[in-house]
Formats: structure tokens, C-alpha cells, sequence
């Protein structure tokens, strides 16, 4: 990860975006009072987002196979399970 300062990124915006698009390389704006930002292409953004979701449905299976093996299930008939579509 790279690192510089957001007045030194505004100036150089142009070449911060092609290392961090051709080198991989996300990149971190410091400011003041902590409000610090990373820069990273789309792809990665998307590939992290998608890791993110697939760990929440990880989590929520894990948490659903211990309340079956715990017996905290609630038995239905497939027809049970339809909704009303009165």
C-alpha cells in the first residue's frame, strides 16, 4: 500500500490513479483529524465486496447448521412452506 497526503494526491491525481489501477496498488489519502481514505480499483472494490457477502452467507449457514444440531428447528410440510397466493 502507498500513502500520501491529500494535498500531494490532488496534485498528482492523475498519476496516484494509474499506479493504483496498473501496479494493483490501492492507495492510502492521510488527512487531518483521521479521515483517511483508500483508493483501489473497481475490480478489487468488487472482488471485496463479493467476499464480504459470501462471509455473511457463510456466517448465517454456520449459524443455522448449529441451531439444527442444537434442535432449535421448526419442522413444516412442503406445502406448509408454500405462501398464500389468494
Amino acid at each position: 500500500m502507498i500513502a500520501d497526503n491529500a494535498t500531494r494526491v490532488r496534485g498528482n491525481f492523475k498519476e496516484y490513479c494509474d499506479k493504483v489501477y496498473d501496479e494493483h496498488e490501492a492507495l492510502l489519502v492521510t488527512r487531518k483529524e483521521s479521515k483517511h481514505l483508500v483508493l483501489i480499483t473497481l475490480d478489487e472494490y468488487e472482488e471485496l465486496k463479493k467476499a464480504a457477502e459470501n462471509l455473511d452467507y457463510m456466517l448465517k449457514l454456520n449459524k443455522s447448521i448449529e441451531d439444527a444440531k442444537c434442535g432449535r428447528v421448526v419442522r413444516m410440510t412442503m406445502f406448509e412452506t408454500e405462501g398464500d397466493e389468494s
